[in-house]
Order: structure tokens, then C-alpha cells, then sequence
């Protein structure tokens, strides 16, 4: 006999896309151009597929209110912070194939090279080969989203929901398009 959280389990399973298996193949190339190591890689695709896991109970388990609200904020935040750590590796890598010059990398993070901070990181991408504009106005709207999550009980209305659902769609192409950048410039 399966319990509760069994059935929970298999139900989101069931309906998860992108799944593990589709979000390794969309990030090994990571691992195959040296942007990151089979640690990193495990760890950037296990927060990527809790986006997922997010978007499956939105989708398929909370159909309306305030939990169908807490999990479009989460996917919010897990696609930010796996954008996060991808930028972070991508100017390591573009750092140390002098791509972007340790000098430029010195203005953006003068004191503290090992502390970085998500402002910093976009701020980063100006030095960065041919990056589209609207590309990193919307991982800035990304970032910005994620530090004002909240789960707003006071104003939980269809039209609300729709918005905050609207933004996540957009967060996970602007993912795809941050994926495609990367891959077409390493």
C-alpha cells in the first residue's frame, strides 16, 4: 500500500517536464566545454529540476489560491538561483579563457573576487560577447522578482494568479534563452 507521499510523488513524476533526464541533456555541454565540473553540473541540474517539481504541483496538483501561488514563487526563485550560479561560472570561464580581462573582472568585484552577488554578476555580462539586451533586462526582472518573493494572501485573485503564472512562463524562456547564449558562446 503506497502512502500519501508516494502518491504525491508519482503524480508529479508523472507530469514533471522538463524531466531529469531532459535537463541533463540540455545542460551536459556545461560539463563537455569545461564550464563547470560533474559536481557543479549535479548540483545546477538538481535545483533546476526542483523548478520543475514546482511547476508540476502549479500545474497539475494546485489548480487555484494561495498554494498554487507559493509554488509559481518557488520556480521563480529555483530557475533565478540556478541562473545565478550559471552566470557565476560562465565569467569564471570567460575569465579564465580571457575572454573577459582579469582587469574588467577586478572593476566589477574589487574587494571581495570570491563574493559576488547576482546585481554584480549582470552587471558582469556588459563585458560578456554579444549578449543580447533583452536577454539581461530579463534576468535582471528575474532577479528582482526573486528578491521581492512573497506569497501575497491579501490580493489572491484569477487576475493575480494569471500575472505571477505569466511571469514564470517568461522565466523559463528567458532560462532557455540564458542556456542557448552559453552554448552558442563557449
Amino acid at each position: 500500500m503506497l502512502s500519501t507521499w508516494e502518491l504525491f510523488r508519482d503524480e508529479i513524476d508523472r507530469n514533471i517536464s522538463p524531466n531529469i533526464e531532459m535537463i541533463e541533456q540540455q545542460l551536459l555541454f556545461l560539463v563537455e566545454r569545461n564550464i563547470c565540473n560533474q559536481a557543479d553540473f549535479s548540483k545546477i541540474t538538481k535545483v533546476r529540476l526542483m523548478a520543475s517539481h514546482e511547476q508540476a504541483i502549479s500545474e497539475y496538483l494546485h489548480n487555484r489560491g494561495i498554494y498554487r501561488q507559493a509554488s509559481l514563487k518557488a520556480e521563480t526563485v529555483f530557475l533565478a538561483s540556478t541562473i545565478e550560479y550559471l552566470l557565476e561560472k560562465l565569467l569564471n570561464f570567460y575569465v579564465a579563457t580571457g575572454i573577459v580581462a582579469q582587469g574588467d573582472f577586478d572593476n566589477i568585484f574589487p574587494k571581495y573576487p570570491m563574493f559576488t552577488t547576482f546585481s554584480k554578476l549582470i552587471k558582469s555580462i556588459q563585458y560578456f560577447p554579444d549578449f543580447p539586451d533583452d536577454l539581461k533586462k530579463d534576468i535582471d526582472e528575474l532577479r528582482d522578482e526573486r528578491n521581492k518573493v512573497h506569497i501575497d494572501a491579501y490580493c489572491l485573485d484569477n487576475t493575480r494568479l494569471f500575472h505571477e503564472e505569466f511571469k514564470v512562463v517568461k522565466f523559463r524562456k528567458v532560462f532557455d534563452g540564458f542556456i542557448s547564449y552559453i552554448k552558442e558562446h563557449t
